[in-house]
């Protein structure tokens, strides 16, 4: 009966071993309109396009301060990526309908292993930003800026 018991806690063991993805985690921190969203950011993704131009999607998690890649492969497809976004949808809690914005942030792999950044998303769909900056494109209705502990980019503002 012992070797029976321990034997299945063995198999339960080394199947929760396999089944755990390996992680990659960056520390970034997301602001949206001077607000720090403890939740509403969904749909979290990375897409990396690789050096043959050939795209590849890293679902990813978020939490305040934490961006969670969860593919074994990350860093290597990351070291050698031509080209980043992250594309984030965001729930805005103080807007009563369930309307969301979709967010695309073109990303430098440095921005990626800094210690930390923060991410400041500028929506100009509201008065308040619209009157100093200008949209990234036509389709987007949005700018941003970034920090990081040696330097910082600032959004593109109107003349």
């Amino acid at each position: 009966m012992n070797r029976i018991l321990i034997f299945l806690m063995l198999c339960t063991c080394t199947t929760m071993a396999f089944s755990q993805q390996e992680q990659k985690e960056f520390k970034l921190i997301i602001e949206i309109d001077e607000q720090l969203p403890i939740s509403g950011i969904m749909g979290a993704q990375l897409m990396v396009t690789g050096k043959n131009d050939s795209v590849k999607t890293l679902l990813a998690g978020y939490d305040p301060g934490t961006l969670r890649v969860n593919d074994k492969n990350a860093a290597a497809l990351i070291d050698n990526a031509k080209q980043i976004i992250l594309s984030f949808y965001y729930i805005d809690p103080a807007n009563d309908s369930e309307a969301y914005s979709n967010y695309k942030i073109q990303f430098k792999k440095q921005w990626l292993t800094s210690k930390f950044c923060v991410l400041r998303v500028y929506n100009l769909d509201k008065k308040k930003y619209k009157k100093s900056y200008d949209p990234l494109s036509p389709s987007q209705n949005y700018n941003f800026s970034i920090d990081f502990p040696d330097y910082q980019m600032m959004p593109i503002t109107k003349r």
